[in-house]
């Protein structure tokens, strides 16, 4: 049986969670059905691995039901079931979101939703769903990493932004030779290339300066202070990470913490700890 390309707008289970799906489901028995489109399963796909290829029921003992409705209803279907699975973390939810938004733009018949209603829809912060935008659309394959649950959006994000930022300094380029056929200097057959020789003038003479004619130094200003460091916990991380804040002009510069993407200062998903 295939997997609709529905399906795909959510992340399957690790190995060891469904593996508990199984040992679940050779206990109880199947108690949801695995949801098809066509033929294709659009909702189900954990379950449908787990009973095929760990318990290796055949495909005439499993419960389907084919989904009867357009493309719409269907998307509207997943919608409401899987936004919210308990199996996936807030990072998984957030690649979720942007594969949801991106799925709006392909395909007309299907309801479309701005990051602000893909946020509440999947129950992740607007930054979040940016950070995951901005790393699925420049590396695709580093966004897999963090929809499969193998890399942390924070961690994904910050080193996506040091590539960028090095591939954006190009190294300085050597002038280039004159080409062979142009002379720098010397005799080209007849004709002598050297440049007129420029007359040395005499450097001007040395005046001491003594007294009153000697400027007072100047003493250096201070530099401001550069910054400074905190200590936070993020809701959407058990260990507290220690952020640094750079102040320019005496303002602060808008901190935004690398686990959720969310502003320091503008919410209350952070509380400083004491070092």
């Amino acid at each position: 049986m295939k997997i609709h390309k529905f399906a795909m707008l959510f992340p399957v289970m690790s190995r060891e969670a469904i593996e508990e799906l199984a040992n679940d489901i050779r206990e109880k028995g199947q108690l949801q059905p695995i949801t098809t489109y066509k033929g294709e399963i659009v909702d189900g796909r954990n379950r449908y691995e787990a009973m095929r290829i760990i318990l290796g029921w055949p495909e005439d003992k499993l419960w389907t039901i084919e989904f009867d409705g357009n493309e719409s209803d269907v998307v509207a279907r997943l919608d409401s079931l899987n936004s919210r699975r308990r199996h996936m973390s807030a990072q998984q939810r957030a690649c979720s979101a942007v594969l949801r938004m991106a799925l709006s733009k392909d395909l007309p018949d299907v309801p479309k939703i701005n990051r602000e209603n893909a946020a509440r829809l999947f129950g992740v912060s607007d930054g979040y769903i940016g950070q995951a935008h901005s790393i699925h659309s420049s590396y695709p394959d580093l966004f897999q990493e963090v929809f499969r649950g193998d890399r942390k959006l924070g961690e994904a994000y910050q080193w996506m932004l040091s590539k960028r930022k090095s591939e954006s300094v190009q190294p300085a380029q050597s002038p280039e030779p004159p080409p062979d056929n142009e002379p720098v200097g010397g005799v080209v057959g007849d004709v002598d290339t050297m440049p007129p020789e420029t007359p040395i003038e005499d450097p001007p003479e040395r005046q001491e300066l003594t007294g009153t004619d000697r400027p007072e130094p100047q003493e250096e200003e201070a530099p401001p202070p550069r910054g400074f460091s905190r200590t936070i916990r993020c809701l959407f991380e058990a260990d507290p990470i220690r952020i640094r804040i750079e102040v320019h002009s005496n303002d602060y510069d808008v901190a935004f913490c690398p686990i959720c993407g969310e502003e320091l200062e503008a919410d209350d998903c952070h509380e400083e700890v004491d070092d």
